[in-house]
């Protein structure tokens, strides 16, 4: 059973819809922290580029599309994994709003493993990195 949006609907018709609406983020983004609304308005176009060239309809997206779209961002696996997060959140509304009723092709596609930080800033590292930034910006001034 289809929703009230049309069958053929590609993924870049329904990206506009789903994930902003103008500038503004709707409800797909808009319930995030700030910065990751922004991030989100970014990353956004990643997938957007990759599914529209050519277009793809969204009953045509497959787990193996997200395969080969996380090979082809592999030079940048944290913002790869970032889109595919984003896109599996996309592709959940789509399904809520009856753009498709298939199931989420993100499901079984495993990101990038990232290596772990090797350095964790605590306040006094912090606050000794942000007094020399105060000092390089006042003219070698402390402030």
């Amino acid at each position: 059973m289809e929703g009230d949006h049309a069958k053929d609907q590609t993924l870049c018709q329904a990206l506009p819809k789903l994930a902003k609406c103008s500038t503004r983020p709707i409800e797909v983004i808009a319930t995030k922290a700030r910065s990751t609304q922004a991030t989100n308005l970014s990353d956004v176009k990643v997938p957007e580029r990759f599914f529209s060239d050519p277009p793809a309809p969204l009953e045509k997206i497959g787990p193996h599309h997200i395969a080969e779209f996380l090979r082809r961002n592999e030079a940048y696996p944290t913002t790869a994994n970032r889109c595919k997060r984003l896109f599996s959140h996309i592709w959940n509304k789509a399904r809520e709003w009856g753009y498709t009723n298939l199931p989420n092709p993100t499901m079984g596609i495993r990101g990038y493993s990232l290596g772990k930080r090797d350095v964790y800033i605590d306040d006094e590292l912090f606050t000794l990195v942000k007094s020399y930034g105060l000092y390089r910006r006042c003219k070698r001034q402390w402030i």
